[in-house]
């Protein structure tokens, strides 16, 4: 049997998903574990208007365990970016080997 839909059924059978509760995901939804710690600690570091950093922290998440890379210009700096880092849920430890005060 060969049906022909029109545009209007055709668009509100791909919508229709996206529509009913619980099937559509947002992209937050699609990230777990290491990935979305991950994403928490990059964007709360990125939102902290007192940490000064002279380019984005690198951060690298490892079974809940956070490596932070790069520069600050002070060591109270360094303190800052791993309190924020032990904010996070699901953080376990922080790595601040490759964070430098310059």
């Amino acid at each position: 049997m060969n049906m022909k839909l029109n545009p209007i059924m055709r668009a509100s059978l791909f919508a229709a998903p996206l529509l009913l509760p619980g099937t559509a995901l947002a992209a937050s939804d699609t990230l777990s574990g290491d990935a979305l710690i991950t994403e928490r600690v990059k964007t709360a570091l990125a939102e902290d208007r007192r940490l000064q950093v002279k380019a984005p922290i690198e951060v690298h998440t490892r079974d809940g365990v956070v490596s932070l890379s790069g520069d600050v210009r002070t060591p109270a700096m360094v303190y800052r970016a791993v309190e924020k880092t032990r904010q996070i849920y699901g953080v376990r430890d922080v790595e601040t080997h490759h964070l430098e005060a310059r």
